[in-house]
């Protein structure tokens, strides 16, 4: 594994309490006026109601290590939805993009009661979906990503699963879905709008007897039991 062995532990790629700005962890901060952006005692206070639903704002960055699928990691961040509204179901004032070292990977969208995934089939639609009070509470998602799938929980409950997606049909600009090792949390859209805190994120490899039991259950009769398979991001 890239985090130098199955007993490596997480990389924080996010915390708070280290202020006074995700500027200095490592990320770009995108939050141009009117949008609010600051960092309080709960985490890092996005909000871009004050743009209307066309404003976007977020977190993003390039992994320090490579996102792969076929060896599987983890992230996971804790994240309050204070608000979000939509002018289409097939869009989300509070997003979660997680790209691999493929460019495979996941799009989440958070409304106030539900969280679903975006499709690449018909591109950027309404897929899978759950409902969940993402408004409650701070909650620790933890976002599991082996082989071709992913599976979301949340604060260890099952959430929502599916498969890996490919956007790089996107032509719009900019377009991050073309960056490998790429995660994004915020705004997306111009036809949504939301008010987050985001709390500690971290990154890090699947434990490996559960890699490998995820590795056994998708092995059907007869298989070798050896063989293994394997900038704002502008939308409207």
């Amino acid at each position: 594994l890239a985090w130098g062995g199955v007993g490596a532990t997480a990389q924080v790629l996010f915390d708070p309490a280290l202020g006074p700005t995700a500027g200095d962890q490592g990320w770009t901060v995108f939050a141009p006026p009117p949008v609010v952006a600051t960092i309080n005692p709960e985490g890092f206070f996005l909000d871009t109601r004050p743009a209307g639903t066309p404003g976007q704002a977020g977190l993003l960055r390039e992994t320090p290590t490579p996102l792969n699928a076929a060896e599987g990691f983890v992230l996971s961040w804790i994240l309050r939805v204070t608000d979000e509204d939509h002018r289409s179901g097939d869009r989300a004032g509070v997003s979660v993009i997680v790209l691999g070292d493929d460019r495979r990977g996941i799009e989440l969208g958070f409304w106030a009661d539900r969280v679903w995934a975006q499709s690449d089939l018909p591109l950027f639609t309404h897929a899978e979906e759950t409902v969940w009070d993402t408004s409650r509470a701070a909650v620790r998602y933890a976002l599991t990503v082996v082989g071709s799938t992913y599976s979301l929980s949340a604060d260890g409950a099952p959430v929502l699963s599916g498969p890996l997606r490919n956007y790089t049909a996107f032509e719009g600009f900019p377009d991050v879905y073309e960056i490998p090792n790429f995660l994004f949390l915020g705004d997306d859209t111009t036809s949504a709008s939301g008010a987050m805190t985001l709390g500690r994120i971290e990154l890090s490899p699947i434990p490996a007897p559960e890699l490998l039991l995820r590795r056994a259950s998708r092995r059907g009769p007869g298989r070798d039991p050896g063989r293994r398979e394997g900038q704002a991001v502008h939308r409207s």
